[in-house]
């Protein structure tokens, strides 16, 4: 892209300051084309009025600092949409660039030195955004000096400007990122109110010197430029290299849900617990499922999936998948967990099948990392992982805030039901007419629908960093959340959220304090079994609930019983629990914890929580 969008005429920047309004200095008066000043009534509609007076100090301390550095020739109109504080309205933000946009002659810059870290009208403001950007006018806007991502600010078509902490940082300007301007902390004597200057430093000050500096240069060279225009005229002027942004490799964790949404008909391999969800939520998926399969030394052959997963109406039977017919209309192979059936077997049942789907054309979604390196260069092959590519360095930590709530699954052991509790809530939930997204930590979460998947659990895939990890997990919580716009995230964990024992380095799954501090749940439901100790559960909610104040709401009873083998306890026993053992464990657990418990096998059970969770929400 070049450098212009055109050549003008020799004439006058025209800014538009989008703050606290503007104090009557003489030093600045004269730069000034008008203003007007935008309010919520007790309506709640957003009102105009003529006064644009400044009594905080920071809009006029914004206009001097743009005027400092863009000197003569300078026009500036202030809209003031902050009064009492320096808090935005996302509604008055709007109507402030609707007012932008509609202005004649047309403004060539924008100057917005607030952020929005939780939008609420998220499509709104970025279409507004969008007009000015097809309208040629630029926009400057300043990044949440706490260090959250921030909007307007964020935006691929917004010059957005953040601070560093310490005088030392280099400068750093950077396209196709989030942040395009990481400025060293630099202090600014600027006019104010009371008193009538201040030395002060932040973002607001920082976005408002180089959008002053870019007006001078577009003036002094006759030129009105566009954004990446904008942005090789600073690196060049503030005496750095114009760095390019993060891009998604094709193969990361946001592909998944493209992937699945291109399948159509899928057969599944082997029949093993992980894919009895599969077979569970059927009516859930996007896909058909054309038949599920096994091989015959695991014993599954001729049983029925109703069976596995107590659905007597579920009539389909686990087939052999040495007699495969790969001729079927069927368009990708779901392939699970295969490394215990290669141990025991020594029968590598992956590679068959990658060189069965070359083929015959087929794609595959398979489980085990250690496939993708495994000769599937010629079939489309995707395998759930964290990858570093996934990770934004440019970002400098800055978060993602969400308004939407979350519902955290958690749980005491492995294989007690998590995955089925959070499908069980979702199909309530959207039952009950509200939006609802996943993020999971089971490699077969985008089969189901989620968002995002991160694979911490059995045969974990993933290349990052405990800490480089949150980031990814947020970005995935933002992108279930819709920016906003759904009504629910759900998330569950993996086993263990707090180690059991401390013998041994496996008792321990770092990557779970990274899930659980990402996804940040509003509310968490613990899954618990039967013989779970006392104290064991009563230590887990006090770290669940501790972690960010949020309250364990609700407990999920798994109803099997693990049972002794043989006296001296070697190998298990498990059967579904009594209706009696259930009560009386639900009655033991709620006395000892004064909160529900339900147990997962019972529908109207799942019902009451879901209530529970919307009565919550709702207070």
């Amino acid at each position: 892209m070049s450098w212009f969008m055109e050549e003008v005429a020799v004439r006058n920047i025209k800014v538009a300051i989008i703050d606290s309004g503007l104090y009557p200095h003489p030093a600045l008066t004269g730069y000034c084309i008008g203003g007007i000043a935008l309010k919520k009534n007790e309506a709640g509609e957003v009102v105009s009025f003529p006064d644009y007076m400044d009594t905080l100090g920071h809009g006029t301390a914004v206009a001097d600092a743009l005027i400092k550095n863009a000197g003569e020739g300078t026009e500036i109109y202030c809209i003031r949409i902050c009064f009492d504080e320096m808090e935005t309205d996302i509604a008055c933000m709007i109507k402030a660039l609707e007012i932008v946009g509609s202005y004649e002659p047309s403004f060539d810059m924008a100057v917005i030195s607030s952020g929005i870290t939780c939008p609420d009208q998220y499509d709104a403001l970025r279409e507004k955004i969008g007009e000015l950007e097809r309208k040629g006018i630029l926009i400057f806007s300043a990044f949440d000096n706490e260090g959250a991502i921030s909007w307007p600010a964020a935006f691929h078509n917004v010059v957005g400007t953040a601070v560093y902490e310490s005088r030392t940082m280099p400068v750093r300007v950077i396209r196709h990122n989030e942040v395009n301007l990481y400025l060293p902390l630099q202090y600014y004597r600027l006019k104010w109110v009371n008193p009538a200057s201040i030395i002060i430093s932040g973002s607001s000050f920082a976005n408002a010197v180089v959008a002053g500096k870019c007006a001078r240069w577009m003036r002094e060279n006759a030129v009105k430029a566009d954004m990446e225009g904008v942005l090789a005229f600073l690196a060049q002027e503030l005496g750095a290299e114009l760095e390019e942004g993060h891009a998604y490799a094709p193969e990361s964790w946001s592909r998944g849900t493209e992937f699945v949404e291109k399948i159509k008909k899928a057969i599944v391999f082997p029949w093993n617990k992980e894919m009895h969800a599969l077979a569970r939520f059927s009516d859930m998926l996007s896909f058909s499922i054309h038949g599920f399969y096994d091989m015959k030394y695991n014993f599954n052959i001729g049983k029925s999936v109703g069976e596995a997963i107590q659905n007597e109406k579920d009539e389909r039977i686990v087939q052999n998948i040495d007699l495969l017919d790969w001729n079927d209309d069927f368009d990708t192979v779901i392939c699970g967990h295969c490394e215990e059936i290669y141990q025991m077997t020594k029968r590598d049942f992956r590679m068959e099948i990658v060189e069965k789907c070359k083929k015959h054309g087929k794609r595959l979604y398979v489980l085990d990392k250690e496939v993708e390196s495994k000769r599937t260069e010629n079939i489309d092959c995707y395998v759930p992982q964290i990858l570093k590519t996934d990770y934004n360095g440019y970002r400098d930590g800055k978060l993602f805030q969400r308004l939407t709530p979350v519902v955290g699954v958690f749980g005491t052991s492995a294989c007690q039901g998590k995955l089925t509790l959070q499908m069980q809530l979702k199909k309530e939930f959207v039952k009950m007419g509200y939006t609802v997204e996943n993020v999971f930590s089971e490699p077969t979460g985008y089969l189901l629908g989620g968002i995002g998947v991160f694979p911490y659990g059995y045969n974990a895939n993933v290349q990052l960093s405990e800490t480089e990890s949150i980031t990814v997990l947020n970005e995935m919580v933002w992108e279930a959340a819709r920016h906003n716009e759904s009504d629910l995230v759900i998330v569950g964990g993996q086993s263990g959220t707090v180690p059991y024992a401390y013998h041994n380095i496996q008792q321990f799954n770092p990557y779970g304090y990274s899930f659980l501090t990402a996804t940040n749940p509003d509310v968490f439901v613990l899954c618990v079994n039967l013989h779970d100790p006392i104290e064991y559960i009563k230590r887990t909610i006090k770290y669940l609930e501790a972690f960010d104040d949020s309250p364990v709401i609700a407990l999920a009873l798994y109803p099997v019983v693990t049972e002794a083998a043989t006296q001296i306890g070697l190998g298990y026993h498990k059967r579904m629990a009594s209706e009696r053992e259930l009560e009386e464990a639900s009655e033991r657990l709620s006395k000892e914890f004064g909160i529900p418990v339900y147990a997962l096998n019972q529908e109207k059970e799942v019902e009451r929580l879901c209530g529970d969770i919307v009565v919550y929400f709702s207070e």
